[in-house]
């Protein structure tokens, strides 16, 4: 065996050595979650800390459309919802989303009175927590020393590519105020790094997760022939399926070649007859599992004209390779060294990692819009062969006792410079792409309180017309449906935008206006420093009633009858 103490013998499945294998990784992964949350949420604190008075800090500091909508859904479900209606567009609709994790945050927010805010980033730390498990559960497959495995949640948690050395390469003028972060994907694809992934998101984070979990109860189940493990493996692929779903593809994919070519890696089967009949039975009860996730996409696809909407005008395809090989850097170089190590030791267990390193690769480029979306979870089992070539070299290296650590230390750190880079970048907070300058990150004097007034005062069937930056905020803080919100949810979103444009500056005729608002049914019109960006005097049309005013945000009402009118 090339490779010391490595783990081959998959433990029984029984919940008494469950929760003592949870105990033990619970105490590996601890330590790592700690300094994890730590870094990821501080620039929060700082934001939050550098409030400008009279301002109301948002706590969303990165992708600010699509956190909105998060946070909206997360309002909807605090407001009493079950199933969700999509609260960016204003066309009439059936509320037929079925979103647990968001769900099951808003019923947290409404038994505690917590702030939907709080509620998302508590979550986004747990998220990250299950992913520093899942990381584990994936390691011991390859490793069982307990030194090794807590490098490799390190590293796992840690570090990103070379991103570092891109950016210092493209923005050597002025790193504080540089806007250019592409060309490797640690700076522009946040999903591909976990790091990134606890900063930002909840679903990219517990999305990676249930991809380790499923994929490695498959394994498990290969190593085993014990068919409850692949069905397991098909409940978490159900699970995915409403959390996050783009990754199911992921799983089918690797869960199916591992499969298929399961006898073939293991040298110990003998009876490929009986082995494929083995792995028949695995296979089946994996996808009778995952079947009820898979029947409610394919429903949900064919019956909702918003997630068709959404899925035309959102593409997220992968950038150049070479972004990618930037972006996971040494650890993607070493991985290669380490899953050559695995393959050369005819591990079983290392050969079905490889397979879901070259899968999951391989579908970065798959004929579909939404290619990089597939990227989310390959970070693990790279982090996991970077692991067993990291501890090869040293032993080859004879390094003794005392500079191993030292030198384990040092590859971390190197690892992690760019997540190092982000956070400062973050903290001082000067650059445009770090978002620091959109709007949204500080709600102006008298836009929160309109909010709770729309909130308390709106009827709940009411539609707010705005720009799109107000509608972009408003469902997450009134629970209100939006004309425009968002570049997806939206439907028609762009033309839509030239609509509302036309609308302030004064081009939008007085019929036509009228008929906008009567069959989007539009109740509320919202006059605020967003829409004061468009035009500075709008001349706001005499059938809109006055009937609130925070500071220098007007709300209108839209007059049900052409009498129900009063001076300004």
């Amino acid at each position: 065996m090339a490779e010391r103490g490595l783990h081959t013998k998959d433990p029984p499945f029984r919940l008494s050595f469950i929760y003592r294998r949870c105990r033990l990784a619970l105490r590996d992964v601890f330590p790592v979650w700690l300094a994890l949350a730590a870094a990821t949420t501080a620039p929060y604190v700082f934001a939050a800390l550098r409030t400008p008075d009279g301002h109301q800090f948002s706590g969303v500091l990165t992708a600010y459309d699509d956190t909105f909508s998060y946070l909206a859904w997360i309002k909807q479900s605090a407001g009493g919802r079950w199933l969700m209606c999509d609260l960016f567009t204003s066309e009439p609709q059936a509320c037929e989303f079925f979103l647990p994790l968001w769900m099951a945050l808003g019923k947290f927010s409404r038994a505690t009175g917590a702030p939907p805010i709080w509620v998302f980033h508590g979550a986004r730390l747990a998220a990250s927590l299950l992913l520093l498990i899942a990381a584990r559960s994936v390691a011991r497959r390859v490793m069982k020393s307990r030194r090794r495995l807590r490098f490799t949640l390190w590293l796992c948690a840690m570090s990103g590519g070379l991103g570092w050395l891109v950016f210092l390469l493209n923005n050597r003028g002025d790193l504080l105020s540089a806007s250019v972060t592409s060309g490797s994907a640690d700076l522009n694809v946040p999903e591909a790094i976990s790091f990134r992934s606890a900063f930002g998101q909840v679903h990219f984070s517990l999305g990676a997760a249930l991809v380790a979990f499923a994929i490695n109860l498959v394994f498990s189940s290969l190593s085993s022939r014990r068919v409850n493990r692949a069905v397991t493996g098909g409940l978490m692929v159900s699970l995915l399926a409403v959390v996050h779903p783009y990754l199911v593809v992921v799983v089918f994919a690797v869960a199916g070649i591992a499969l298929m070519l399961g006898p073939l890696l293991n040298r110990r089967e003998t009876e490929a007859k009986r082995s494929y009949g083995n792995i028949a039975r695995l296979g089946l009860g994996f996808g009778i599992a995952a079947m009820p996730g898979v029947a409610y996409l394919v429903y949900l696809n064919r019956s909702s004209e918003v997630l068709r909407e959404w899925l035309r005008v959102t593409d997220t395809l992968s950038p150049p390779p070479l972004d990618y090989v930037f972006g996971f850097g040494i650890v993607g170089a070493l991985a290669v060294v380490g899953l050559s190590i695995l393959w050369i030791g005819r591990l079983y267990a290392g050969r079905l990692l490889l397979v879901w390193a070259i899968v999951q690769s391989a579908l970065l480029y798959a004929p579909v819009t939404y290619q990089r979306r597939f990227v989310e979870g390959l970070q693990l089992p790279l982090c996991a062969a970077a692991s067993v070539a990291v501890f090869w070299l040293m032993r080859r290296l004879r390094l003794a006792r005392r500079n191993r650590s030292f030198a384990l230390f040092a590859f971390i750190v190197l690892a992690s410079l760019t997540n190092l880079g982000f956070i400062a970048g973050q903290i001082v907070a000067r650059r445009h792409a770090s978002g620091a300058n959109d709007p949204r990150r500080y709600l102006a004097p008298g836009l929160a309180e309109t909010f709770a007034w729309l909130s308390a005062n709106a009827e709940p069937d009411a539609v707010i017309f705005s720009s799109y930056l107000t509608g972009n905020v408003a469902p997450s803080m009134t629970g209100l449906r939006v004309y425009l919100g968002h570049y997806g949810q939206t439907l028609r979103s762009r033309e839509k935008g030239e609509l509302v444009t036309a609308f302030y500056r004064g081009d939008l005729g007085t019929d036509q206006a009228r008929a906008i608002f009567s069959e989007q049914q539009v109740s509320y019109v919202i006059y605020g420093p967003f829409e004061r960006s468009i035009s500075a005097n709008a001349d706001i049309p005499s059938w809109l009633l006055p009937v609130h005013q925070s500071g220098e945000v007007r709300v209108f009402k839209v007059a049900n009858r052409s009498g129900d009118q009063e001076q300004r």
